[in-house]
């Protein structure tokens, strides 16, 4: 058996000191196997000089018989590989150990000298980071970056062996030694084994010593510590305990609760628990998110859910004697109470804007009107709704009216009457608007339209002859404006 020995990590023939494969130790492609290693330190030759690498028997017989130590030029100190502490079997990783990172070969690369040494990939992009053609780092061979090729059965071989939780050895708890003193380093242990193939998976995804990050506040901790510190977390948002149906970070909770909870709100004002939390359920689902204005929106709808109540339980009364028929999950209750609960917020949506309308506040007025048109948009028609459109849709035409959009003016009018024909109000308005834009002719038409239907029609009369008047003062100017 041809003797060798390991100098810094690599294999070098004890003889002649050249560089030798890992993979192919026994033989030595410079001295041969015939050589003897020799005590004599006389004479020594690097294996870097020009007759340690020449290729004649001459050259070979000049070479020093004592082993020479050389400390290969290592470009980082970075690990890029994987701890030998981790594997099961150290032997059997003993010689797949990269020189530059002195670590168990991590996407064994071959760097393509004569040789074949082999490093890690992540070693050889650093190493070739700077320039694209270097000697190599053990033999200084002059070596390229484009010849450097995968070793594939080395790394399939490597990740079939067996390792342990490689987490166990980056963390450390404080404890106290028998003298009392601290900052003692303790290994937590991970009882995990397997292949090193599986090993990514076990630590990102089970191990519960691999650290997280907080999605709400950014602090790093353990996974089998994370879930405690983000019931914990104050940036983590939570409902409200007064049933707002608000998310509120835990530690604005208490701000929210003083200054901004609508329930807070509404409970001050003597309203029950249960009504509360069933006014603002219909008012998110038909209305949408909660604001500064809603607190009147949603009296206006407990008040109603109240009367509705009181209404059944008359009913329930009066009716007392007869055996009670109820169908748990019945369909058509279920539809029921929703429509109900649709005609509430439009009722609610409806007496906002009104009292928004009579503070001069007609844009926020025209949203109120126009979010009640759109949660009875698609109810059945009933009486009740029928009325209740046509008189959303007078109430958008007046607030358009006051804020002189006449086209909207028209475009409500056309809907009251959709819903009512006889419609004193949005007849008058939709004269007005003509009026306002000059269409003279059109209003007079609209009024005898209105005159035909509606029983009372002194109004519409007045109106008439007001623009009758109009046009005939300003005949010139309506040439003009034609022009």
């Amino acid at each position: 058996e041809h003797p060798f020995t390991m100098a810094s990590q690599s294999w070098r023939c004890s003889l002649c000191d050249y560089a030798l494969n890992p993979y192919d130790v026994l033989n030595c492609d410079m001295c041969g196997e015939s050589n003897q290693p020799s005590p004599s330190a006389e004479n020594q030759i690097s294996p870097s000089s020009p007759q340690a690498h020449s290729g004649s028997t001459g050259a070979r017989s000049q070479h020093s018989r004592t082993r020479v130590e050389v400390e290969p030029q290592l470009p980082h100190g970075d690990k890029c590989g994987y701890d030998v502490e981790i594997f099961v079997d150290q032997n059997r990783v003993s010689d797949h150990i990269c020189s530059i990172c002195q670590c168990v070969f991590n996407e064994p690369m071959c760097i393509g000298c004569d040789m074949g040494h082999v490093f890690c990939k992540q070693c050889l992009d650093e190493f070739f980071k700077d320039n694209e053609s270097k000697p190599c780092p053990l033999d200084q061979q002059l070596v390229q970056k484009t010849n450097v090729t995968p070793i594939k059965y080395v790394e399939r071989l490597i990740n079939s062996l067996q390792v342990v939780c490689p987490l166990q050895y980056q963390q450390t708890a404080v404890s106290n030694d028998s003298n009392g003193n601290d900052d003692v380093k303790v290994n937590i242990d991970c009882q995990w084994r397997g292949s090193l193939c599986d090993m990514h998976t076990h630590t990102r995804e089970q191990c519960g010593l691999f650290v997280l990050q907080c999605s709400f506040c950014g602090v790093e901790e353990q996974r089998r510590h994370i879930g405690k510190h983000i019931d914990m977390c104050d940036e983590r948002p939570i409902p409200c305990p007064l049933h707002c149906s608000e998310s509120i970070k835990q530690r604005l909770m208490d701000a929210h609760i003083d200054d901004e909870c609508i329930a807070n709100q509404l409970l001050a004002m003597g309203f029950p628990d249960n009504y509360v939390k069933r006014a603002i359920k219909v008012y998110k689902k038909n209305y949408g998110q909660l604001n500064s204005r809603s607190v009147e929106v949603v009296t206006e709808i407990i008040i109603r859910l109240q009367e509705k109540d009181q209404s059944k339980r008359k009913i329930k009364n009066n009716n007392s004697d007869e055996p009670e028929q109820t169908i748990p999950g019945n369909k058509k209750e279920d539809e029921n109470s929703e429509k109900q609960d649709k005609i509430s917020v439009a009722y609610a949506m409806k007496e906002a804007g009104n009292k928004l309308f009579k503070e001069d506040k007609f844009q926020l007025a025209l949203q109120e009107y126009e979010k009640a048109v759109s949660v009875i948009s698609n109810i059945d028609e009933t009486k009740e709704i029928i009325n209740l459109r046509c008189a959303l849709a007078n109430n958008l035409a007046l607030v358009s009216h006051k804020m002189k959009n006449w086209s909207d003016v028209v475009l409500w009018c056309q809907c009251a009457l959709a819903n009512d024909d006889k419609n004193l109000k949005a007849y008058f308005r939709w004269s007005e608007a003509l009026l306002m834009t000059k269409e003279y002719e059109q209003a007079i038409q609209v009024l005898y339209r209105g005159k035909q239907v509606v029983s009372d029609s002194s109004r519409l009369d007045q109106q008439m002859q007001r623009i009758n008047s109009i046009k005939r003062k300003r005949p010139r100017d309506d040439d003009d404006d034609d022009g």
